[in-house]
């Protein structure tokens, strides 16, 4: 019964590929790519003044 639940999932998942896990998974590691970016650049600018 649970691989019967599993698999519709995976064809729901397969029907609306915006529905599925992996989308949302790559939404959030793209935000995290660019949070990580700012606070990169942040960084950068604060040891720059700093430095000055």
């Amino acid at each position: 019964m649970k691989l019967q639940q599993q698999n519709s999932i995976r064809l729901f998942v397969k029907k609306h590929p915006s529905k599925g896990p992996q989308r949302q998974n790559r939404q959030i590691s793209q935000f995290l790519t660019f949070l990580a970016i700012t606070l990169a650049i942040c960084l950068l600018l604060e040891s720059l003044n700093s430095s000055e």
